[in-house]
């Protein structure tokens, strides 16, 4: 191999080696600082599920915790304060009316003052 024949392929290749330095570190360089970065998604407040029949609950309690047309209420048959219903509200037994209510008209009857 002769002296020109043997520059030029230096040359080559420490400019193939040279372009592939600095191909990799600006790839690098461009990856830590520009690259977007994956958005979280906002957290979505999950609405806070009501209390069904009979769970128990917290008179004192400003938030409402109890299902529409239900109050916090004593429960005797339960023993303390429960989600009842209140008067004239839809009940299946004595335990579904609120402060000494009773349920009139067995399955299918409203809460009412015992007679």
């Amino acid at each position: 191999m002769d002296g020109s024949r043997f520059d030029a392929w230096t040359r080559r290749r420490f400019g193939v080696v040279a372009a592939a330095a600095i191909t990799g570190w600006l790839g690098l360089a461009a990856r830590d600082g520009t690259v977007a970065k994956r958005k979280k998604a906002p957290k979505q407040r999950r609405k806070r599920q009501c209390e069904k029949l009979n769970t128990k609950c917290n008179p004192g309690n400003d938030r409402k915790l109890c299902c529409a047309a239900m109050a916090c209420g004593l429960v005797p048959e339960l023993g303390g304060h429960h989600c009842c219903q209140q008067r004239y509200g839809a009940c299946g037994v004595d335990a579904d009316c609120c402060n000494n209510l009773v349920c009139t008209g067995g399955s299918g009857g409203f809460c009412d003052n015992s007679v």
